[in-house]
């Protein structure tokens, strides 16, 4: 896909209930005076988000990315067909058709039922949820199939992806 995606994360930020607070990165942690996250690379992009330390209630972390993928055409629905691409909010996990191949965003299925993307041309947002308060690990999956693949394929392959653990 590219070449490491963490580099291409531009901002962190965790909802609570005093609003949205933007965190400041401070290698390996994205933290302020309340919150402290660690993000890191467990496998080629894969990505381990963990809560650190928390002073309130989280209820969602949500990070920005600059998007890499150029020519975005279509999208994938869960079935493999293709639709027209849209700048609308979309489930984990998501698939975007471009020039260059598919790509395809997920979280981990235990943590995925309500977490969401939104890609345009220039970012990719993603939005985790916290189900269990301040105790939070998420992996997120990041990865590029080629045209060779028929879609079904790569469904096939990224659920079983988001399925498999990393040691």
């Amino acid at each position: 896909m590219m070449h490491k995606f963490i580099n291409y994360l531009k901002s962190v930020s965790v909802e609570g209930e005093n609003g949205v607070e933007q965190l400041r990165h401070n290698p390996p942690y994205y933290e302020n005076e309340h919150v402290c996250l660690e993000i890191k690379e467990v496998a080629h992009n894969e990505l381990l988000v963990q809560v650190k330390r928390c002073m309130f209630p989280i209820h969602h972390v949500h990070l920005e990315f600059v998007n890499p993928m150029e020519n975005i055409k279509s999208q994938l629905d869960l079935n493999g067909d293709v639709q027209p691409f849209c700048e609308e909010v979309k489930n984990s996990p998501c698939y975007i058709c471009s020039d260059l191949g598919t790509y395809a965003f997920g979280v981990e299925a235990d943590e995925a039922n309500h977490a969401s993307f939104f890609v345009n041309a220039r970012d990719i947002l993603v939005d985790i949820p916290l189900h269990k308060m301040n105790q939070m690990s998420a992996r997120l999956v990041f990865e590029k199939y080629s045209r060779v693949y028929p879609n079904q394929e790569i469904i096939s392959r990224f659920n079983h992806l988001l399925t498999t653990r990393v040691a």
